[in-house]
């Protein structure tokens, strides 16, 4: 047998088909799963390669993200963006009717986003049977579309959630879960959030309340498998103003690395909202990125970081230094990581990606790997490291106007 599933474009679209591929596996020895992904996607990175074949499509969302109408409608970035990603969609639906005319699949999953669009119009066109699964209890705009010819809906939610949709369908089955997702390591969770033993952690599944906040209090809000910033600074400073306190935005991308182990790897936003009779906490400085440098001198990869380092700075990356690490990212968006450089092993270890880059700079994703070659966990010896540095030099030439 073999299974096609699909999703992508956010974690939450794909972290429920690890659950869907795990179960697969478990219960068909036999069972060949082929996921398909939107090309340089945050997906391409979470799926695991082992016994599951990956293959990519092109795709284009439909940005709606301004409230007013009027505004999805003039804005001429959303038109720029929403044009280029149509001819994504429509080259997506071609990509997709060769996909399933050389996998011929017997079962097709698809968990929704935009990736699952094409690939769910391709199946109509040439009557594929497929399922679906809903997470929300309001539907996304390629669910909406390919609820009408899927042959079962799966929803998290009750069916009476879902009006105007044939109940002979809808299957209440509630959200995937992975099984490690239950496997929580208690002393590993207090380091990697920095968390402090004496302090209450509160978990919230709805939204703030002034109750949740005392007088003269610091608040950190955690944000797991955040893949999308926009807005956050806005939101940030917005609950800052209505509950009169500090807030700090911690936000947690899943990335894999070599050895198949995932980690959660840090950002920090903080609102900058000055309050009476509090002190903000102090801003990182240039003192902070000379620790980092020193303990890559310890590490012998001094010079490859420092020139790293340094050209970062020539092109305006803003620099995030952490104990062991600095993220590199747009001077206009200081939570959405470019890159990340390690000082703590040898060879020098970086993460690089090409989603911020292609948001950010008008560049592509073929100019993005053209420049910076493969995405994702380098290991980087010195040579390797000045290749890095003219790849990004090359690609912000790429997207600097007027050259």
């Amino acid at each position: 047998m073999k299974v096609i599933v699909a999703g992508g474009g956010s974690g939450g679209h794909v972290t429920p088909l690890l659950a869907v591929i795990s179960e697969l596996k478990k219960k068909y020895q036999a069972v060949k799963i082929v996921f398909v992904g939107s090309k340089g996607g945050i997906e391409n990175k979470l799926i695991p390669e082992d016994g599951i074949k990956t293959r990519t499509i092109s795709s284009g969302k439909f940005r709606r993200y301004h409230r007013s109408r009027i505004l999805n409608i003039i804005d001429p970035t959303t038109i720029f963006k929403n044009i280029v990603d149509l001819k994504r969609f429509i080259f997506g639906i071609f990509d997709s009717l060769k996909l399933l005319k050389e996998e011929d699949a017997d079962v097709i999953f698809l968990k929704g986003g935009y990736v699952s669009l094409p690939l769910g119009i391709a199946c109509r066109i040439k009557g594929y049977p497929y399922f679906i699964h809903e997470s929300d209890v309001i539907t996304g705009l390629t669910n909406k579309i390919l609820f009408k010819k899927a042959k079962q809906i799966f929803v998290s939610y009750r069916e009476e959630n879902f009006p105007g949709i044939n109940k002979e369908k809808l299957v209440y089955s509630g959200n995937p879960i992975r099984e490690d997702i239950l496997k929580g390591d208690r002393k590993r969770a207090y380091e990697i959030f920095e968390l402090k033993k004496d302090l209450k952690t509160m978990l919230r599944d709805r939204g703030l309340e002034e109750n949740d906040f005392g007088k003269n209090k610091e608040v950190l809000i955690y944000l797991v498998g955040t893949q999308s910033t926009s807005g956050i600074e806005t939101m940030l400073d917005f609950m800052a103003r209505k509950y009169h306190v500090p807030l700090t935005l911690v936000t947690f991308d899943v990335f894999q690395i070599e050895n198949d182990q995932r980690i959660l790897v840090r950002e920090i936003s903080e609102a900058d909202v000055p309050m009476p009779g509090i002190k903000k906490k102090p801003q990182r400085s240039a003192a902070d990125v000379e620790k980092v440098c020193a303990l890559a001198d310890q590490t012998g990869i001094g010079q490859e970081f420092r020139l790293i380092l340094e050209e970062s700075r020539k092109l305006g990356f803003h620099l995030r230094p952490y104990a062991r690490s600095i993220m590199y990212s747009h001077p206009d968006h200081k939570v959405r990581m470019l890159f990340t450089v390690w000082a703590h092993q040898k060879p020098l270890k970086a993460y690089i990606g090409y989603e911020a880059f292609v948001d950010y700079y008008p560049v592509t994703t073929v100019q993005a790997a053209e420049a910076l070659g493969p995405s994702g966990w380098r290991r980087l010896d010195l040579e390797q490291a000045r290749q890095l540095v003219l790849g990004l030099e090359r690609l912000i030439f790429y997207g600097t106007p007027g050259e």
